[in-house]
């Protein structure tokens, strides 16, 4: 090979490279953020540790204190801001009064947080959107509830779920940790029962402490929880035990009754008005003698123009027509004498026949 095939040759391969190179870095800088921005959701939650205090009001409605403790380990990328976290605003169609008392971290320190709902949750977004969030954190949510006990003919119930069936990270260890007040736990019953798995599953791989009826506390637990699975627990308590929130119950249909108000009672309002306005100005006046309806031909069209183009021929009404029309323009005057079937028509012109049309003509 010659001196000049051997530069070439060198020439080529250093080309081969810088093009090599300038696409590796392309793709770095290109498709490797777009892969972060798509999987916001590829962490880690360590733990979710729920605290709850069961109790009732002056009126037996039932009363519970929620504190949540939610561990999540974020990749060392900057890729998540915080955790999003669904609470349920109600159970079996009972407002359940959420109210969120705070969000902090591990420290005490209050986190930001904004709030919207769906699907009747209120979806908490925890952490600043300015900030990404990289290793382990810890977000504690303290907040209260009414209303959570199902009501059925020998026992009152309370069937709960601890993380729910929305999140889509794993979960190692799911944990509820459950008090009862001094005047509730003598009248729970002694069964206990926890649920593991996606919605509707009835699969149990969970543990219970504390069953029997001498503990004021009930710890259930379960660990390798996959994105969408759900620990739950069933608590039963002697019958009257709690009672319903009538308060809460007539509020609702207070509401229902509203909307319906609104929806039906609204258009109909509006209906009425509409026909008395109607009544009073839209209505035409009544009269006794009989409206004849009057119509005009159209514009340089005769009459028997007009019955040629709608019926396709001649007909002898049509000269009629014509001098009736000859006599409205006043081309002609139309003299009657006689009576009854001696009734005779003189016609006199008014006018010369030079102003009369062609077919006025042949119709005389």
């Amino acid at each position: 090979m010659n001196t000049k095939h051997r530069y070439l040759a060198s020439s080529l391969q250093k080309l081969t490279c810088t093009l090599t190179l300038v696409v590796v870095l392309f793709l770095v800088v290109t498709v490797v953020p777009k892969t972060h921005a798509q999987n916001i959701n590829s962490f880690i939650i360590d733990s979710f540790d729920a605290k709850y205090i069961l109790g009732k009001d002056d009126k037996d409605v039932s009363t519970l204190d929620v504190k949540e403790k939610i561990t999540a380990i974020f990749p060392d990328i900057d890729q998540n801001h915080g955790i999003l976290r669904a609470i349920p605003m109600s159970y079996r169609d009972q407002d359940l009064g959420l109210d969120i008392k705070s969000v902090r971290n591990e420290n005490g320190q209050d986190i930001r947080y904004s709030t919207s709902e769906e699907n009747n949750n209120l979806v908490l977004k925890i952490g600043n959107p300015y900030e990404y969030v990289h290793g382990r954190q810890v977000y504690v949510i303290d907040y209260k509830m009414k209303n959570v006990i199902r009501f059925y003919d020998n026992h009152d119930e309370w069937y709960w779920n601890v993380n729910g069936t929305q999140w889509q990270q794993p979960m190692n260890n799911v944990s509820a940790h459950i008090e009862f007040d001094e005047d509730i736990y003598k009248s729970r019953k002694s069964e206990v029962r926890c649920y593991t798995g996606m919605q509707g599953s009835t699969a149990s791989n969970c543990d219970i402490q504390g069953v029997d009826r001498q503990y004021k506390t009930i710890s259930v637990s379960a660990t390798d929880m996959s994105p969408g699975a759900n620990l739950s627990f069933v608590v039963g308590f002697e019958k009257d035990t709690f009672k319903p929130d009538y308060e809460a119950a007539r509020k609702e249909n207070l509401r229902i009754i509203i909307a319906l108000v609104v929806a039906v009672g609204l258009p109909l309002i509006i209906l009425v008005v509409l026909i008395r306005r109607w009544q009073n100005i839209g209505r035409d006046e009544r009269t006794e003698s009989t409206i004849v309806p009057q119509y005009l031909p159209p514009e340089h069209l005769d009459p028997v123009l007009s019955d040629v183009l709608l019926d396709d021929r001649f007909q002898s009404s049509s000269v009629s027509a014509t001098i009736v029309k000859m006599a409205v323009d006043k081309t002609l005057a139309i003299h009657v004498s006689g009576e009854g079937k001696k009734m005779e028509y003189e016609l006199e012109f008014t006018r010369t026949p030079d102003r009369m049309t062609n077919i006025e003509t042949e119709v005389l």
